[in-house]
């Protein structure tokens, strides 16, 4: 292993109470060892995660106060402390970091954004706090992708959501499916983020005999709206490269959007070129886009832009949590319906690993946060693996994001894809699902 109050809604009345009295039974439970989660105190857990005016943080957030709120229900005692990042403040970021140490942290979800969780990573060593990110997937944080980039982490960084190292490959595989690409252009978030999943995907579709024709970045800022004219440059760039494909990497924004409008208004249309999103993609795409076109919705066409999204696990005892979740995040709302698992998995792990560590102090825990995901006796449910670490068995957990696996590096080994496809309407459908690498 690496040295690595919520109430429910009143329909939900009798399931509480149930919850409540095995929560009582389970507390004063005691392990071979004597232990029970009496003795455990209180786990003091931390979010840093962007806020919810930002789609990251409203598709996040809910996760942790969901996995706190059953944990609890489960007999464990957490306090939650919620701190924000902004949209990707790094400067923010810090600030809650020093917030939560001061105040006892025990251990933080987060960060949201990739930039954020690598400027938080010495923070982490130094302080000796466990941080678990359920979104920041670049590659940059794999220690050694890229030797100029200093990721070390002395083994208190871990994320639920994997490498985009493994999106690139997907992405790359997808292109290669419609025909190969001998001028594709990569349009990207010129941060952490996108540089890392360019760099990525660059290499995985010339191993697979695609050529790029151009790279062309843009500036993330902190914006809550687009216009077309901030990507009239990218849009002409891109015409001069005459692509015959287009990958966007952007990051969670209104930008994505503008840059389908922007290449629309350069004569750049999914009919003629094929578009992907290998970034974060939109939930819907037609409305805004005409808006920003000033054109009836009808008239604007998207259909056939696809995407490779992270996605989770689809198998049938997880349909229990997407009702539970959607007491948290309407489904109407959720325009990522994998950050709510991915977060909730976040905040669970970090919590077993303290409990079969048999302490909250992150400088013992931590050793235990990559073996409570692979290797032992499969569980599930809260309740379920809480019973095996009290019973002295070893646990691998699989949380409703999936199969963790993680590595040596701490992070998934393996990531669940869905290609998407956009319709006439703008909204996605899902294609098919892939896990990368295969088994």
């Amino acid at each position: 292993m690496r040295a690595t109050k919520h109430v429910f809604g009143s329909g939900r009345a009798v399931a509480l109470l149930f919850a409540m009295v095995f929560s009582t039974a389970l507390l004063g439970c005691s392990s071979e060892d004597g232990f029970s989660l009496n003795e455990l105190g209180v786990f003091k857990m931390g979010m840093i995660l962007p806020t919810e005016k930002y789609e990251l943080g409203k598709n996040t957030r809910p996760g942790v106060r969901l996995a706190v709120s059953e944990m609890e229900n489960a007999g464990l005692r957490i306090n939650l402390v919620e701190r924000e990042s902004a949209a990707c403040s790094l400067e923010t970021a810090r600030k809650s970091f020093d917030q939560l140490v001061a105040e006892g942290a025990n251990g933080i979800v987060g960060a949201g954004c990739s930039s954020v969780s690598i400027g938080l990573l010495q923070k982490a060593a130094r302080q000796e706090i466990v941080l678990v990110s359920p979104s920041s997937s670049s590659a940059d944080l794999t220690p050694g992708f890229d030797p100029s980039i200093d990721s070390s982490d002395g083994g208190f960084f871990f994320r639920t959501q994997a490498s985009d190292a493994f999106r690139a490959s997907v992405a790359a595989r997808e292109i290669e499916r419609d025909g190969g690409a001998k001028r594709l252009v990569i349009i990207y978030a010129n941060d952490v983020f996108g540089n890392a999943l360019k760099d990525s995907l660059v290499k995985a579709v010339s191993e697979d005999g695609s050529s790029v024709a151009a790279q062309i970045p843009y500036p993330v800022e902190e914006r809550t709206s687009y216009g077309l004219s901030d990507f009239d440059a990218v849009a002409r760039r891109t015409g001069a490269a005459n692509p015959d494909a287009v990958v966007i990497i952007p990051v969670v924004g209104p930008e994505r959007q503008a840059i389908v409008g922007a290449l629309i208004n350069e004569n750049i249309e999914p009919d003629d070129v094929r578009m992907y999103f290998a970034g974060v993609a939109p939930g819907t795409l037609d409305a805004d886009t005409a808006r920003l076109l000033g054109e009836p919705s009808d008239e604007v066409l998207v259909e056939g832009i696809k995407a490779v999204r992270a996605g989770y696990s689809r198998e049938d005892r997880y349909e229990e949590f997407s009702r539970r979740a959607a007491e948290f995040v309407p489904p109407a709302e959720a325009g990522c319906r994998g950050c709510i698992r991915r977060s909730y998995d976040a905040a669970v792990v970090m919590v077993l690993a303290a409990v079969a560590a048999r302490s909250v102090d992150p400088a013992v825990y931590s050793a235990e946060v990559t073996g409570v995901t692979k290797g032992g006796e499969k569980c599930f449910e809260i309740s379920q693996c809480l019973d095996m670490l009290l019973a002295g068995k070893d646990i691998d957990y699989d949380g409703p994001s999936g199969p963790l696996e993680f590595d040596e590096n701490g992070e998934p080994s393996q990531g669940v894809y869905d290609i998407m496809e956009y319709d006439s309407r703008g909204v996605p459908t899902r294609l098919r699902s892939i896990l990368f690498p295969p088994e």
